[in-house]
């Protein structure tokens, strides 16, 4: 973990390099880029909320673990993205009610509390840029919520393989990481990806997952 000060995080951020007023220029200089390595916690449940939290270069995944050890992934932080949670835990002086861990290697943004606060009342662009974000993560929050409720696993499974092979192939993923991501068990994701490859649609392999027919898989109803 090492810790520098620079302004080159903002080329991430264009809306937020846009801004020039005194009150937002001042909250730049107080802010600290930070690099973790992967699997690093960012925030637990519980923490207190200390500093506004934006990424400049990597991924960050935002999960809910429930009492007996499920874990469901409420969000994925991405390059030029921010924190919703964050952001709302600062404006209500809550603290954490969930998990953050890094996916990768990661540079996080922190402004301090102090800092956010001054922008927040001092700063027009600043404060349209906090609504617009915390819009865009209620509309991914509902969306989440409407596929867990309304969308059949095995479409929700056909879904998220299609878009991780747009990176890699094959996709190296456990089953029990996919069940994280889509808010279900792991044995239903097994016994779907079974069927998958029964299908001919996939191929497993140990801790990965290979795909044979993309067609298929979106067809899949």
């Amino acid at each position: 973990m090492s810790s520098v000060n620079s302004t080159t995080w903002l080329n991430s951020y264009p809306e937020l390099k846009a801004i020039d007023d005194d009150a937002w220029l001042q909250t730049v200089k107080a802010a600290r880029q930070v690099k973790y390595p992967a699997s690093y916690p960012l925030f637990n449940n519980g923490d207190e909320c200390e500093h506004y939290l934006l990424i400049s270069a990597g991924s960050v995944k935002v999960k809910k673990t429930t009492p007996d050890g499920h874990e469901l992934i409420l969000y994925h932080i991405n390059k030029g993205q921010t924190c919703e949670l964050t952001t709302c835990c600062l404006l209500s002086g809550t603290r954490y009610t969930a998990q953050a861990v890094t996916d990768s290697e990661v540079n996080a943004i922190f402004i301090p509390r102090k800092a956010f606060e001054s922008a927040l009342a001092g700063s027009a662009g600043f404060r349209r840029f906090i609504f617009r974000t915390l819009d865009r993560g209620l509309e991914d929050m509902i969306s989440l919520v409407e596929n867990i409720a309304f969308t059949p696993t095995h479409q929700r499974l056909a879904k998220y393989l299609l878009e991780q092979h747009k990176s890699q192939q094959p996709i190296e993923i456990t089953h029990q990481d996919i069940a994280n991501e889509l808010g279900t068990a792991r044995e239903v994701v097994s016994r779907l990806l079974k069927e998958f490859e029964h299908h001919g649609w996939v191929r497993l392999h140990r801790g990965q997952i290979e795909i044979l027919n993309r067609r298929s898989l979106k067809d899949n109803k």
